[in-house]
């Protein structure tokens, strides 16, 4: 296991008891997009499914009553805990559900799975999109489906804040073929001086059933801004896709912004009743690309292996 692995293990086994509750307010948005592709996997009967990252189960009990045979795995074992008590709890085999980590080749079996759900969990992998995608692809049987939801690479574009600046230092000024290093760290540090927008505050897990016991306690925490986190470019994801082989059936962008995060708390109301709606119309606006914190793709297999 990863360094990188063993701290994301560490949080969520920490947020486990309250992670549901931690989620209220967007815990639907993943599923949302998830929900309509379900029914397109019952076509020719049930199908046999991994969840990868199955968190507290939410996604994985639907799938179960969807009708497929599920399998599902988690890196933090208090997550696990957490899906079977839920499976159990809604009368399904609880033992459709073990702590593994994603990213150890004899954990998943090949060609094994009709489709592959991975919901929020690239985010926190440690792996490259093509070190990803060659494990589902393996996993997969031929014209296999991979649903899986991934950051927006792009947002730092409109967030106006400092993932803008480090946005444009690594990806753009990093690329320019400036005369000399010393114009390049110039025009990065001016650039950095004028995005002078404050960052958006941290996740507040004050509100969380349990968490204040924790802090009462003394237990000692991560927190979410702890993480190691990617995101992808959905510019570059064609081209991607293609060379894993990997298409795209379909791609949908969710967790709108309708202001920057720096301005939410000045106009918080305007920016939650205009993300709502943008969230039900803007599914696929090209504005997602910048607007959007996250996208959700549906992907077929189309090579051989």
């Amino acid at each position: 296991m990863t360094r990188e692995n063993q701290w994301v293990e560490r949080y969520f086994d920490q947020v486990a008891d309250y992670y549901d509750d931690l989620q209220a307010d967007t815990a639907d948005l993943p599923l949302l997009p998830a929900d309509r592709c379900l029914g397109g996997l019952m076509t020719d009967g049930p199908r046999k499914v991994m969840d990868l990252g199955c968190g507290t189960g939410r996604l994985t009990l639907k799938l179960a009553d969807a009708g497929h045979r599920i399998s599902a795995i988690d890196v933090s074992g208090r997550m696990i805990e957490a899906c079977r008590a839920r499976l159990a709890n809604a009368g399904r085999d609880e033992e459709l559900a073990w702590k593994a980590d994603v990213s150890d080749p004899n954990v998943l079996a090949a060609a094994a799975y009709d489709a592959v759900f991975a919901i929020d969990l690239f985010d926190y992998l440690g792996l490259g999109m093509v070190e990803f995608l060659d494990i589902c692809f393996r996993t997969l049987r031929p014209g296999g489906k991979l649903i899986a939801s991934f950051g927006n690479g792009l947002l730092p574009l409109f967030s106006l804040d400092r993932s803008t600046s480090d946005f444009f230092r690594d990806h753009i000024f990093e690329r320019v073929p400036f005369v000399d290093e010393d114009t390049r760290v110039a025009v990065t540090q001016t650039a950095k001086g004028l995005l002078r927008c404050a960052d958006d505050p941290p996740k507040d897990h004050s509100g969380a059933q349990g968490y204040e016991a924790d802090k009462q306690a003394g237990v000692a925490r991560l927190v979410h801004s702890d993480l190691p986190r990617q995101s992808i470019n959905p510019l570059t994801l064609a081209d991607v896709l293609a060379r894993a082989g990997f298409k795209a059936l379909d791609q949908q962008f969710y967790g709108y912004l309708a202001v920057p995060p720096g301005l939410r708390n000045a106009f918080p109301r305007a920016n939650d009743e205009a993300a709502r709606q943008m969230e039900s119309h803007w599914e696929k606006d090209w504005r997602g690309t910048f607007m959007a914190q996250r996208l959700f793709l549906v992907m077929e297999k189309i090579g051989h292996g």
